[in-house]
């Protein structure tokens, strides 16, 4: 109940001036002012005498002795805590721990007198009872944001399954479940889902941008994943971490980054990101900072000129830089951001990752798509983001929104972020409202597609439909969607290029998992695109690899049909009904090859047997069997199926007049 008092507190005060300054000085106060109290009260305690004609001329230096073993007792008792019962023992039971010792010093400090004992005791077995039945350490395991509000409180521990739990000397590491999905969690900050694809996304993006695929560098580790995927093409990728804790935990995420451990192109170094950069002399293609949001004062200093100078002094000339921003700095935080970065390059793109979470490519040299060939290649990445969440790697450069996103700068004159004026910092602190609309609105503006395009290089024969596909599956609805589509109406065969577009998604899949499903959608696919020499092939394909595969055969005779081989059409509705027994249309369709065949008994007998058993409610199938009856000279019979066929939904006016009634 405390935990739900204290969200109440903070939703309440987040919406009043100075209220959560107010909140916490309380709070601070309740915890620590008599603790804090008696360790000021310490020294002056000990050098008065309890009278005042007491004296002993002594009593500095015992006092001194006292506070030099209590200062001993204090090393001593983080030293215990680091390396002992931090990683043993869980919060609550180190309280008990506390609680005990408080408990055993009163006991020898009183000489076991039992009047003290009893209450001591009793004190402890409350402690414990309290840390057995109402102690809720999961609570611990939360984002820390989850406890501004009441209701995002419950929510998340109602969707919160036990973590899987790693202390390390003063860090706490888990990986938390919420939902049926994973969460890293390290001290207090939940960062997305392990299996979500847009750190892998955002490892793929950038290195679409490197001049060369030699030589990387990594700057924050996290889960692995980002750092992972661009182990996958470069050479050389260095990583740098400055949590131990994450480094020693790193193989129990290696399902959602590539294993990167055992990828011996990749190394990793426990160092502080700014400390490494500028200590280093190595240089580097490709820099990538993957560090937290600068919401975060010590994440913001990644942000300063001195820092994007202390990098580029790591790029070879024509490398890039790569970081990232997202909508919770709002559009002042953008501002400083760009402004600080054009003073150390001449140029920068923006790329979304997704709608409210964009990458930063910055170089001196002109920026475009330059290892488009590598990402389309490499299987590992291909065969993940496509499988696992339908993303389609070789469609990634269409991420690219604009190629020079300095233009887009509100005021030039502005403050930058440095280290003597961390002006993104202030920022951060007085941010009241988070969105970059204003950013956002000139973003949209700006849309160009010939620019994007001359970016890209070499495009498919369905862009820009391609290009449309890829915001409509990343994003969706978005405001970005929505602004492309706008900026593209009116394009010339757009719904031609939109069916190759499909083709090239499900070409792509085909290709990767190389199954009969994948194969088969592709076939439909060019069935109706109507390219039925090749639909044939990849049917063929189908029945190859499962020769009971439901419907390749129709649609093998649906092109036998359209290219004029009906004999061979026949064959392949007639190997249909033998796979599946139920298929009304392909009744239909030998019925239809039969008349045009000339086979007008073979043709009743088989329309006969349909409208026997499935009592048709359209045309169609009496319609055929008129046709069969007039060619079989039964001239009633034709009337009377043409009658029928008149009162339902006719489906071929055409035949009727081949029917000569």
């Amino acid at each position: 109940p405390a935990i739900y008092v204290y969200a109440a507190l903070y939703e309440l005060a987040i919406n009043l001036l100075g209220g959560l300054v107010a909140l916490k000085l309380l709070l601070l106060s309740m915890l620590m002012i008599v603790p804090a109290m008696a360790f000021g009260a310490t020294i002056p305690a000990l050098l008065t005498p309890p009278n005042e004609d007491d004296s002993n001329p002594d009593i500095s230096r015992q006092s001194g002795a006292l506070l030099f073993i209590a200062s001993l007792a204090n090393v001593v008792g983080f030293l215990l805590m680091v390396l002992v019962l931090h990683r043993l023992l869980d919060y609550g039971v180190q309280l008990l721990v506390i609680g005990s010792m408080a408990a055993l010093a009163l006991a020898v400090y009183t000489r076991g007198r039992l009047r003290h004992l009893l209450p001591a005791a009793l004190v402890v077995l409350a402690m414990f009872g309290w840390q057995q039945h109402k102690w809720d350490e999961d609570l611990l395991f939360l984002g820390y944001t989850n406890f501004r509000s009441v209701n995002n409180l419950k929510t998340e521990r109602a969707s919160f399954s036990p973590p899987d739990r790693y202390k390390g000397y003063q860090d706490v590491f888990s990986i938390n479940w919420m939902d049926g999905k994973p969460y890293f969690f390290i001290n207090g900050y939940t960062s997305i889902a392990l299996n979500n694809p847009s750190e892998k996304i955002v490892g793929a993006l950038s290195s679409l941008y490197a001049p060369r695929l030699d030589d990387a560098l990594v700057l924050g580790l996290g889960s692995g994943a980002t750092a992972s995927a661009v182990g996958l093409f470069f050479d050389r990728t260095e990583v740098v971490e400055i949590n131990p804790v994450v480094r020693e935990n790193l193989f129990r995420m290696a399902k959602w980054n590539y294993n990167i451990e055992q990828n011996l192109r990749v190394n990793i170094v426990v160092d502080d990101a700014i400390h490494h950069v500028k200590v280093s002399d190595k240089k580097f293609s490709m820099v990538l900072s993957t560090v937290t949001t600068p919401l975060y004062f010590s994440s913001s200093k990644l942000y300063t000129h001195e820092f994007f100078d202390s990098v580029k002094n790591r790029l070879t000339p024509d490398g890039v830089y790569v970081t990232w921003m997202d909508s919770r700095i709002g559009d002042q935080g953008v501002d400083i951001i760009l402004r600080t970065l054009k003073k150390t390059f001449n140029h920068s793109a923006i790329l979304y990752v997704k709608s409210a979470y964009f990458l930063l490519v910055a170089s001196d040299e002109p920026l475009r798509v330059q290892q488009a060939n590598a990402i389309r290649t490499q299987q590992d990445l291909n065969a993940d983001l496509l499988h696992n969440h339908g993303v389609l790697a070789s469609w990634l450069p269409y991420h690219l929104m604009h190629t020079d996103v300095f233009d887009l700068i509100d005021q030039p004159d502005g403050p930058l972020n440095t280290a003597d004026y961390p002006a993104l910092e202030f920022e951060m602190a007085r941010l009241q409202s988070r969105g970059i609309y204003q950013f956002n609105k000139r973003l949209l503006a700006a849309f160009d597609i010939d620019k994007v395009k001359r970016a890209l290089g070499p495009v498919s024969e369905a862009f820009p439909a391609d290009f449309m596909a890829q915001h409509e599956e990343r994003l969706g609805n978005s405001s970005i969607t929505k602004r492309w589509e706008k900026v593209l109406a009116g394009t010339p065969n757009m719904p031609d290029k939109t069916k190759l577009a499909d083709l090239d998604w499900r070409l792509a899949r085909a290709h990767i998992e190389n199954s009969a499903d994948a194969w088969y959608a592709v076939g439909v696919q060019l069935s109706h695109m109507r390219r039925d020499a090749d639909a044939i092939e990849v049917f063929n394909k189908v029945l190859r690899m499962d020769a009971k595969y439901n419907n390749a055969q129709f649609y093998l005779g649906t092109s036998f049909e359209r290219l004029g081989k009906p004999d061979q059409a026949l064959v392949s509705y007639q190997a249909e009904k033998r796979v599946d027994p139920n298929d009304k249309e392909a009744d239909l369709r030998i019925a239809r090859l039969l008349l045009g065949a000339g086979r007008y008994q073979q043709a009743l007998d088989a329309l006969n047997l349909h409208i026997a058993t499935w009592r048709p409610h359209d045309s169609t199938a009496y319609t055929y069997r008129a046709m069969a009856y007039k060619a079989l000279g039964h001239s009633d019979l034709a009337r009377n199926d043409l009658k029928r066929a008149l009162k339902l939904p006719p489906d071929d006016q055409h035949i009727f007049d081949k029917i000569g009634l």
